[in-house]
């Protein structure tokens, strides 16, 4: 049995019909709607009258926008308040993945999450104790080499040197959101 599409006055698919008797199932449509021929694509799309032909609907933007038939576009229905406090929040994520990264040095790469700056905070004191000290350290590899306090201290002002950086970059673009004046301004604000 053949299914026919059933869409509704903005062209969206309401369902798929199939009934052996195309003039039965013509008269259960409800009032508005058209019955077509042409079976939807299996991409998300809606029908066209104009050029009598099924289009793809584009790529949704963010999780929080909404298709709307009459436009045919994606909206972002937050208020402005809430697409700039959900934004400051998604930078704050990326600026703390940024610090959390591993950073290379001297060919090597280091752990630098906070735990691990933490560690190498306590080991630098440590090692203040004891100048000439050689400290083993485990870098993100998993493979031990050896530090003196100079080098160790080099990692640990390159990790805040770092993290100083993506906090600026977050202060920006936290700048840039509080000015924005429209949603679709808060939602080209990027890392």
């Amino acid at each position: 049995m053949q299914q026919y599409p059933e869409i509704n006055a903005l062209g969206e698919l309401v369902c798929l019909r199939s009934d052996s008797n195309y003039s039965r199932m013509l008269a259960s449509i409800a009032p508005g709607n058209s019955l077509l021929i042409d079976l939807p694509p299996a991409v998300p799309s809606y029908w066209d009258e104009s050029i009598q032909a099924w289009v793809k609907k584009p790529e949704q933007p963010s999780p929080r926008h909404t298709w709307r038939a009459q436009t045919r576009a994606w909206t972002d229905d937050r208020s402005l308040d809430e697409a700039k406090a959900d934004k400051i929040a998604e930078m704050r994520i990326e600026r703390d993945r940024a610090d959390a990264a591993q950073i290379n040095i001297g060919g090597y790469s280091y752990d630098a999450h906070p735990a691990a700056m933490a560690a190498i905070c306590q080991e630098l004191q440590l090692a203040a104790l004891t100048p000439t000290a050689v400290i083993q350290w485990t870098l993100a590899s998993n493979l031990v080499r050896s530090h003196t306090l100079l080098q160790l201290r080099a990692v640990a002002v390159a990790i805040r040197a770092r993290n100083t950086a993506s906090r600026a970059r977050y202060e920006a673009r936290r700048a840039s959101i509080s000015t924005a004046t429209t949603a679709d301004a808060v939602s080209l604000v990027v890392w």
